[in-house]
């Protein structure tokens, strides 16, 4: 018995000494007992002295522990997720309530691969996410929702016409999606050819050069007249790059920067 006891001593005692040389030197931690590795408070420490670095020794069960890891997450960022146990970055509860402390888009790179392709294929989620990131939440949707037509006006309705940037090259296309975008963004649009006030804010963005707003109404000649909302979006996709250029030109050669340009409109016109 007495043994015994001398044994637990030693033990108690070899586990100290490990935990001084954590506090001492975080790296330690790798090769520590599993008794240190598992301590929430030694970890803790560890994880502060090594700017996060140190949740990757802890030991495994400290790793799927999504309080703990949360916890850290809170204090050190949501970088330490990197180091958290394959089952927490693939727990689709654990990750939203990490994007409840930093933006979505930065959690995700956290995440595994399939719950990644379950959130981006996830209607209600990204629908979900459109109030607050705007067409930023359209980056992380699927293939499969840019193509579907009845999300992308929903998202239309939501964040505006800029909406459109991120519809699949199919649904640009065509004149279907056009059509409704354009009699969603202003319900009396088709008929009385005053352009709605989105589509006024988005051609006034684009600056000197703008081609006059009835050059964007489309009548196809079959009875249907629309705004050409693609049109108006395109122009101002082209008119953002053409000022970048500019002004990456002017400060190359280094001058000032020159917001103005010259916009050559598309031609093409849908019919």
């Amino acid at each position: 018995d007495d043994d015994d006891d001398d044994d637990d001593d030693d033990d108690d005692g070899d586990v100290g000494r490990w935990s001084e040389r954590v506090l001492q030197d975080w790296v330690a931690l790798e090769h520590a007992p599993e008794e240190c590795r598992n301590d929430p408070d030694l970890v803790t420490e560890a994880i502060r002295l090594s700017a996060g670095e140190a949740m990757r020794f802890a030991s495994e069960a400290l790793r799927a522990d999504a309080d703990f890891v949360l916890g850290a997450a809170q204090e050190m960022g949501v970088g330490i997720v990197e180091g958290a146990a394959s089952s927490l970055r693939g727990d689709r509860e654990f990750m939203l309530s990490l994007a409840e402390m930093y933006p979505i888009v930065e959690v995700l790179e956290y995440a595994s691969e399939e719950l990644r392709g379950s959130l981006s294929s996830d209607r209600a989620f990204i629908l979900r996410l459109l109030p607050s990131m705007g067409t930023a939440a359209l980056d992380l949707a699927s293939e499969d929702l840019r193509n579907d037509a009845s999300f992308v006006l929903k998202a239309v309705a939501v964040t505006g016409p800029l909406a459109l940037e991120h519809a699949s090259s199919d649904l640009r296309a065509g004149t279907a999606l056009m059509i409704a975008a354009a009699r969603q963004v202003s319900s009396a649009a088709s008929k009385t050819g005053v352009m709605p006030k989105m589509l006024v804010d988005l051609l006034a963005q684009i600056g000197d050069g703008q081609v006059p707003e009835s050059e964007y109404w489309v009548d196809n000649g079959k009875g249907v007249s629309f705004w050409d909302v693609e049109g108006v979006v395109s122009d101002y996709q082209v008119s953002l790059a053409r000022r970048g250029a500019l002004e990456l030109r002017e400060l190359a050669e280094g001058g000032e920067p020159n917001n103005s340009l010259i916009l050559v409109h598309r031609s093409r016109r849908l019919g």
